[in-house]
């Protein structure tokens, strides 16, 4: 048993109720963090399920022993560069996508592609 849980407690609850009623400054911070810790938990509690070291058939039970100090050294090294890299990104205000939106025509011509159907009327190439 942990003594003096009253305090933390405490805490925990301030902060989320900071995160939803609390200035967009704290709100966008407590959003990277948690995404972060939550994020990386995932990952390494998904790498000791998937390589067997929690030896355990349920996830969740992969994620307690994460979370409770009985994960593997890897589990643990994906959970802190994730969240190390979630935290950069916030600081950084680093943007990035998997994809973007942009004329179609503008990226077939990039590619050097030739769309499959023109303009209404003219059918598919080769017809």
């Amino acid at each position: 048993n942990l003594p003096a849980q009253h305090p933390p407690a405490a805490v925990a609850a301030a902060a989320g109720l900071l995160s939803i009623l609390g200035p967009t400054t704290f709100e966008r911070f407590f959003l990277a963090l948690v995404g972060s810790v939550a994020g990386g938990l995932m990952v390494g509690a998904s790498a000791n399920f998937l390589t067997g070291y929690s030896g355990t058939p349920f996830w969740l039970d992969a994620i307690g022993m994460l979370s409770n100090g009985k994960g593997s050294f890897f589990g643990y090294f994906l959970w802190t560069a994730l969240f190390v890299l979630g935290m950069f990104r916030w600081m950084t205000g680093f943007e990035y996508s998997i994809y973007a939106f942009g004329d179609e025509d503008t990226i077939c011509e990039r590619l050097g592609e030739v769309p499959l159907l023109r303009n209404e009327g003219e059918g598919a190439v080769g017809a």
